[in-house]
């Protein structure tokens, strides 16, 4: 897998890595360009879910497998395919859904991703202090 991006933090106009192994991986990948004209984006880096409403997300699709008897993983797809679809694509005159993944989303979508789940199973989203020790719904 070829490595084409790095998550850095600027501090004090340096780069600060997570760890030495980061930080020797970089230098791997900039070796690769020496003696070339390269093009170096940076960008903001979006604040993605956190492992707090990872668990979160499955606890509830096991909340909703209890009511409905579908497996996790079954309510899983179908809730990307019905709330994530980036497009539908075809190859070999086979359409396929194209998602984007949960992990990929940000805080504020993960919420509303879950709120839409929420609109169409009717099952209550469930207060998180009995999970997390404080509520997400506050």
């Amino acid at each position: 897998m070829k490595i084409s991006q790095f998550h850095i933090k600027i501090q004090d106009s340096n780069i600060v890595f997570k760890s030495e192994d980061h930080k020797t991986m970089f230098k791997r990948w900039l070796a690769q360009w020496e003696g070339q004209e390269v093009s170096l984006e940076v960008t903001t880096r979006k604040s993605t879910r956190s492992a707090e409403q990872n668990r979160y997300y499955w606890l509830y699709l096991t909340l909703i497998k209890e009511e409905t008897g579908n497996e996790i993983e079954d309510l899983h797809s179908y809730f990307k395919g019905k709330f994530l679809t980036k497009k539908i694509s075809e190859i070999y005159g086979d359409k396929y859904r194209v998602t984007k993944s949960t992990t990929d989303l940000s805080k504020g979508e993960f919420c509303d991703y879950l709120v839409n789940i929420s609109g169409i199973t009717g099952v209550e989203l469930p207060d998180t202090t009995e999970y997390f020790g404080y509520s997400y719904h506050k």
